[in-house]
């Protein structure tokens, strides 16, 4: 049964749907996510109940479950990659000799070709 209105465990369209959400991040939105877990009539409305802790404390302790999982499978720490990512590009800098002025965008009239 419930407590106070809450359901003490998840259904298998909101499981579908944390899987979905976590395992598709970037690319899928939410509402995507939510309709492929059988949310067929209201998908984004579904999405935002189903992410909201107040709504939905079990699907959104589901869902940081599954990131935490994925982050210790995959040993991903945020910091330690960005670290990494400046790594490569000071090591690569030199590969990327483009003058400051040449990475400013043009105007649209500097980028109109000049007709006789």
């Amino acid at each position: 049964m419930s407590i106070m209105g809450l359901p003490r465990q998840l259904t298998e369209k909101q499981m579908k749907f944390a899987e979905l959400l976590v395992y598709n991040e970037g690319r899928k939105s939410a509402s995507e996510c939510a309709y492929e877990a059988g949310y067929k009539t209201r998908p984004r409305q579904a999405a935002s109940e189903l992410r909201n802790p107040r709504i939905s404390p079990l699907v959104v302790k589901y869902i940081g479950e599954l990131r935490q999982e994925i982050q210790e499978k995959y040993d991903i720490d945020l910091g330690r990659n960005i670290s990494e990512m400046a790594k490569i590009l000071d090591d690569h800098k030199s590969l990327i000799n483009v003058s400051p002025e040449e990475s400013q965008p043009k105007s649209e009239i500097e980028q109109r070709p000049v007709s006789d």
